[in-house]
């Protein structure tokens, strides 16, 4: 039986090579207008590179028109060679004229080649002569295989292009040109911009991921959260704390997410650049972002709390529906309700938002929140009455809520006979909130202007609840000293805090609180000199402390045109007037401080005291 012949085709045989390509930069015009000179530059190229070639052991495998076709093979004799070339043309282009000026661009690339009859073939090849064109006139570039071959060992400095797109090649190749000494500085690079290498470093897609999750979570705390107790102050924060993860989020994203390792000269870059600044740009962004979180946090408890005209227009307050606890009938809680919006209607520069014109929805158990956002009111009042039969009284609690943080400024509780009528309970309690009302929404804060005193909203906020408490609660000057401490922690600076502190001190008629009141004066007039306030303070601390009333009359008269408008100055003049027998003049102090405050029910006991005291 015959044995089968089978033929076997062989591959041809690959081996490595530097490719070289030159070509003249303009030469096909210069050939239209002067073929002559075309023509001798050419033999001009070919009489430096020929011996260069041989000097470096390249091999010319072909000329294609102007350009030449040169193997080596290693990168770094072909790249010695093509420098060394641009070299010498630079040479002779110095001592020409222009028109005879022979430049040149030279293309590198190294990889495998198909050798055949003295030809080169394959990519190498091809890439190689795509890379030529993309040098500068009298430049040279080369690719990342030949960089990588050089690197460290070539003396001349190497300048990435970025990432370039070559002619029919699919993905972009990373370039590199030789930069020399005549270029007077570095080329520009035509690698990828700004923008392309975010986009490469995956940072828009990072972007894109943060804002569409930070939306989503803003719309849900908008819409949900405040069924949880979420109130607008906290969703507020949250926007910041988005805000400020934006940089963070971008760093770790380029810290952690590596960029493509198509490009393997950018990602080399990135691994160097990451452990060697990575740590460090980190931690100054984590830094930064820290200090502007706790400063926006300060910035933003400073206003928690105020009532301010300036940001939300004119101060307006709802009156909740009032709990009923025990036996009380709809009839009084409507009654309660109704006579406190129109006692706080004649209050004025105070809105009232009727109840009337509340959604039905909105009642003494809706969530505070939820009533803030739907009126936009920035005080709420609300309150219960409790009756049970173990009582003979009815007990009536009240308080008001900030819009900033929900917070309580005020509370206040009484007890008032059952046989009284609904209409004397409610006019009462109405009254008993009037004053703090008055006090909230007319920033009635007891600072002189001219004089230092604090930026820290808070603390201003403290120290007007101070005054509020000392002024219309009948124990209210413990509470008054706790906030005034509490404002103090927020702005040890404020001086006129120490001053009402010195007040509040005084009140209490010891020695021991006599020396603590001695103290906050002093301070008070260190931070803000010739402080009105902490003249008030040393005229109470003579009057009511030393017993030396002409010394505190003289002290309060000497304040009495810069802060005459002040409740406590003159009601605490009158007292020391009644003291030293000047009656009339107590008298009028007394209706002066009266009709500064309607709602205070001292100035009009003590008046009808004296009254009564001269008769």
């Amino acid at each position: 039986m015959a044995r089968k012949k089978t033929r076997r085709t062989r591959e041809a045989p690959r081996e490595m090579a530097a490719v070289m390509f030159t070509d003249v930069h303009g030469y096909s015009s210069l050939a239209q207008r002067d073929e002559a000179l075309a023509v001798r530059l050419l033999e001009l190229k070919r009489t430096l590179a020929d011996p260069l070639i041989a000097e470096h052991r390249g091999r010319l495998v072909k000329t294609i028109g102007d350009a030449l076709m040169v193997e080596f093979k290693s990168a770094l004799a072909a790249v010695r060679c093509a420098t060394e070339l641009q070299k010498r043309l630079h040479k002779h282009n110095k001592q020409v004229p222009e028109k005879e000026r022979l430049i040149v661009r030279i293309g590198v690339h190294m990889g495998d080649v198909i050798r055949k009859d003295g030809d080169l073939l394959g990519d190498t090849v091809n890439i190689a002569a795509r890379v030529e064109p993309q040098a500068a006139p009298g430049g040279i570039a080369v690719t990342q295989s030949v960089y990588d071959q050089i690197r460290g060992k070539f003396d001349l400095p190497l300048l990435s292009l970025g990432g370039v797109k070559l002619k029919g090649i699919d993905a972009e190749m990373p370039l590199y040109a030789v930069v020399f000494p005549w270029s007077g500085s570095s080329p520009k690079s035509t690698g990828p911009g700004f923008f392309v290498r975010l986009k490469q470093h995956h940072m828009f897609r990072i972007a894109s991921w943060y804002a569409t999750a930070a939306y989503v979570l803003v719309l849900v705390a908008n819409a949900v959260f405040p069924d949880i107790g979420f109130t607008r102050e906290d969703v507020r924060y949250l926007i910041g704390a988005v805000a400020l993860g934006f940089p963070l989020v971008l760093t770790f994203g380029w810290m952690f997410i590596p960029p493509s390792k198509e490009n393997p000269e950018q990602f080399s870059r990135w691994k160097r650049v990451r452990f060697r600044l990575g740590a460090v740009v980190s931690l100054v962004v984590v830094i930064f972002v820290a200090l502007s979180g706790v400063y926006l946090w300060r910035f933003n408890a400073g206003r928690m709390g105020e009532i301010s005209t300036k940001v939300t227009g004119t101060p307006s307050i709802v009156v909740l529906p009032f709990q009923k606890l025990g036996r009380v009938d709809d009839a009084m809680a409507a009654d309660m309700q109704e006579t406190i919006e129109d006692t706080f209607s004649n209050l004025g520069g105070l809105k009232v938002i009727s109840h009337a014109a509340l959604p039905p929805t909105l009642g003494s158990a809706s969530a505070l929140a939820e009533v803030f956002k739907v009126t936009g009111a920035t005080l709420i009042l609300q309150g219960s009455i409790e009756h049970t039969d173990a009582k003979s009284y009815y007990s009536v609690r009240m308080q008001l809520v900030s819009a900033a943080g929900a917070e309580t400024l005020y509370s206040v509780m009484g007890e008032y006979a059952y046989d009284a009528s609904s209409s004397d309970i409610a006019k009462q309690a109405a009254f008993s909130l009037a004053g703090p009302v008055r006090s909230l929404t007319l920033a009635v804060d007891g600072l002189t202007k001219g004089y230092a005193t604090t930026k820290n909203q808070r603390a201003l906020q403290l120290l007007r609840q101070a005054l509020i408490s000392f002024n219309y609660d009948d124990n209210g000057t413990a509470k008054a000293v706790t906030l005034l401490h509490e404002a103090l922690a927020v702005d040890p600076n404020f001086a006129q805090a120490h001053a009402y502190l010195a007040v509040m001190e005084v009140w209490g008629g010891n020695d021991a609180q006599a020396k603590a009141a001695e103290t906050e004066i002093a301070m008070a007039e260190k931070l803000a000199p010739g402080l009105p306030e902490a003249k008030l303070a040393r005229g109470a601390l003579q009057a009511w402390i030393y017993n030396d009333n002409a010394a505190a009359d003289k002290t309060l008269e000497s304040v009495q045109d810069t802060i005459g408008n002040r409740f406590m100055l003159h009601w605490t003049r009158a007292y020391v007037l009644r003291l030293l027998g000047r009656w009339d003049d107590a008298l009028r102090e007394y209706q002066t401080a009266e009709a500064l405050d309607p709602y205070q029910p001292w100035p009009p006991e003590s008046a009808a005291v004296l009254s009564f005291g001269k008769r």
